[in-house]
């Protein structure tokens, strides 16, 4: 996937956070199968069975760019594609394919909107069914998203301050099937009740290493068996007194150094591709402040493309035989 248009980590600061009860209900499995019918799992011999369904943005964001492309349908004839109500041409030489917001033609699929996709099938011959036969169709969902989180840590100047007032945070995760965590460096902990809480800060020009971890949360289900987000796909921001630590073991590079994909230097960027799940590092710094505690903010923004298969198997019978 082509690294998407870098949305500005500044404005993300307004939608963070999940959705409160009452809104809208959006789910980390962004791109999901609705409505879905089958004409006749058992056709006969020589007729047709019809393949109809929703494909939905679960999403809180638009989605650009959703493909639905049926294939492993060797001895069944596709009659018919039609995507939105209007009928796609067929080709021997490619797979028959829905592409919904792929360019300004195609409008992208607004937050809990849908689109149609409806496969007419035609069944082999009664020459060619002589007892009852499963077929089965396959069929591959694809789409481009994207997920940001922050995290603020405490950063003390080690000095008139040695332990940070102020406490740890991170957003909400995004909604999506990747999600990402920060983990910090641990400074002490406490008790809270029966609960031991841990604290996190920084200290000035004290180098810290963060472990940035991906998960793929999507239902077990629609989950895709090699998710990746590309080298360069993942970018940060680090704001206020916080600079990579130069010299120190880095997943994250900078414009301009060997094999790096970004193009800002306002960035670092994912050095090469990550697999999900996994865990990235890097090492940092915060300096340069003259406050006796301060924050030191991190954004983290990572586009990718999401998939996964679905099939569905249909037992032709010989003509004369129940359907």
């Amino acid at each position: 996937m082509a690294c998407l248009a870098l949305v500005s980590m500044v404005a993300l600061s307004g939608c963070v956070g999940q959705e409160k009860t009452g809104g809208p209900q959006y789910k980390n499995d962004v791109i999901t199968i609705e409505d879905y019918y089958v004409s006749n799992l058992k056709p006969y011999a020589g007729s047709e069975a019809t393949m109809e369904f929703l494909v939905q943005n679960n999403g809180e964001h638009p989605v650009g760019r959703v493909t639905v492309s049926f294939f492993d349908t060797s001895g069944l004839t596709v009659k018919i594609l039609k995507c939105s109500g209007e009928e796609i041409p067929l080709s021997d030489e490619s797979r028959p394919t829905c592409v919904f917001g792929e360019s300004e033609a195609l409008v992208a699929i607004e937050p809990l909107d849908v689109r149609q996709v409806v496969l007419r099938l035609g069944m082999p011959s009664d020459s060619v069914i002589k007892k009852p036969t499963s077929f089965t169709v396959s069929y591959r969902i694809e789409y481009d998203y994207s997920g940001y989180r922050k995290a603020d840590l405490p950063v003390v100047d080690g000095v008139t301050v040695r332990t940070a007032s102020s406490k740890y945070s991170q957003s909400t995760p995004s909604y999506g099937p990747i999600r990402l965590d920060f983990e910090m460096p641990v400074r002490g902990e406490h008790k809270e009740g029966t609960q031991t809480v841990k604290e996190y800060w920084g200290v000035r020009d004290e180098p810290f290493e963060v472990v940035f971890k991906l998960t793929d949360v999507a239902d077990s289900k629609l989950k895709d068996k090699t998710p990746i987000i590309a080298a360069g796909n993942l970018m940060l921001d680090a704001k206020g007194s916080l600079a990579r630590a130069d010299g120190l073991p880095c997943d994250f590079c900078k414009p301009g150094e060997t094999g790096c994909m970004g193009t800002d230097s306002k960035y670092l960027y994912l050095g090469k591709d990550a697999k999900v799940p996994s865990e990235l590092r890097c090492s940092f710094r915060s300096y340069d402040f003259i406050e006796p505690e301060t924050f030191a903010t991190l954004w983290a923004q990572y586009n990718y493309t999401y998939g996964y298969t679905l099939t569905e198997k249909f037992e032709v019978q010989p003509v004369g035989e129940a359907g």
